[in-house]
């Protein structure tokens, strides 16, 4: 009786586990150029959807790198780095299920720019900096538009300040 309930689970089982066991394939973008403009790993998930799962490479026109990263179930995964055509590291972000804390870098590596990213779309809280390290602007985003009150400072001790409160990417009220 165990082997015919063995085999009557396993025919049960079966499509599931052929789709689940289906390798992952890349994807691919191409430039106008002809050239690979991304790189993407993908693969069908149990429902017969494509989803970005495994490795993901980005290209600027010239054929150099852009970014790369990973997805995991369609999201943004583990650390994420852009670079300029000249290959310098000009930004990071670290994902957790497709919420990044990201970062613009100068070309010394100090921080430009910090904030987070939802995807790609910036969202909540960002700042940015002058070379000199003190804070340069700050404000919110919702949906990847400014949004709420954003403050200026200058690059003086004490610093002037100056603000603007945005609306879904309008402004509504200045100082």
């Amino acid at each position: 009786m165990r082997i015919v309930t063995l085999i009557a689970l396993i025919f049960l089982i079966a499509p599931f586990v052929r789709v689940a066991a289906q390798g992952t394939e890349v994807r691919q973008s191409h430039w106008p150029n002809g050239k690979v403009r991304s790189q993407i790993e993908a693969k069908r998930n149990l429902q017969g959807r494509m989803i970005r799962e495994g490795r993901a490479e980005l290209y600027h026109e010239d054929g150099s790198i852009s970014a790369r990263g990973n997805f995991a179930d369609d999201a943004e995964q583990g650390r994420w780095t852009w670079f300029t055509p000249e290959g310098r590291l000009t930004a990071v972000a670290d994902y957790v299920d497709g919420v990044g804390r990201y970062r613009d870098l100068l070309p010394d590596g100090q921080t430009l720019r910090e904030g987070t990213l939802i995807g790609q779309a910036r969202e909540g809280h960002w700042i940015e900096y002058y070379p000199s390290g003190r804070k340069k602007l700050e404000g919110g985003y919702l949906d990847d538009v400014q949004h709420g009150r954003w403050t200026a400072y200058s690059d003086e001790d004490p610093p002037q300040t100056q603000s603007v409160l945005f609306e879904h990417g309008e402004i509504v009220e200045r100082d």
